[in-house]
């Protein structure tokens, strides 16, 4: 079983159905790195992903974004909107638990070092990051809703 795992397995167990109960479907095509999700409202396709550490840390971020349902144009071509990514929207936008420009701000279950070495765990139980990404998801519905940003989601600088 590989470090990331556990995590995966719960994000799939508690929070893909609620995404999908908000109307949002499951986009695998940039799997494993990526977790997509995405909805239309109206002329709007509104998607966010969870990105992975690329180092095959237990740790993750979310990536939020809208574009047209008629596709955004990325240099000199329109991208279908099936292909955009939530980073590459102009009111893109991430959300995390903690300020700071490094993985170690971003949902993670492995323990900081001070934590380690007091605890002698390596690892926050799986449910525990899961659960902090529900009680902030909220921010990121706000956000594609009418753009009002929450206290852990900042907009991304073009």
């Amino acid at each position: 079983m590989g470090t990331t795992t556990a995590l995966r397995r719960e994000i799939k167990r508690v929070f893909v159905p609620l995404a999908s109960a908000r109307g949002f479907s499951v986009d695998l095509s940039e799997a494993p790195a990526f977790l997509g999700f995405r909805r239309t409202v109206g002329d709007t396709v509104q998607l966010f992903d969870l990105q992975w550490d690329e180092d095959g840390d237990t740790r993750f971020v979310v990536n939020v974004g809208s574009c047209p349902v008629a596709g955004m144009a990325l240099s000199d071509r329109v991208l279908p909107a099936e292909r955009v990514v939530a980073s590459w929207t102009p009111n893109a936008a991430r959300l995390q638990p903690r300020r700071g420009a490094t993985t170690a701000s971003w949902f993670r279950q492995d323990k900081p070092l001070p934590e380690r070495l007091l605890a002698r765990e390596k690892f926050h139980d799986a449910s525990e990051v899961v659960s902090q990404l529900v009680s902030l998801f909220p921010e990121v519905e706000a956000y594609l809703a009418d753009g009002r940003v929450g206290p852990h989601l900042h907009v991304v600088a073009r």
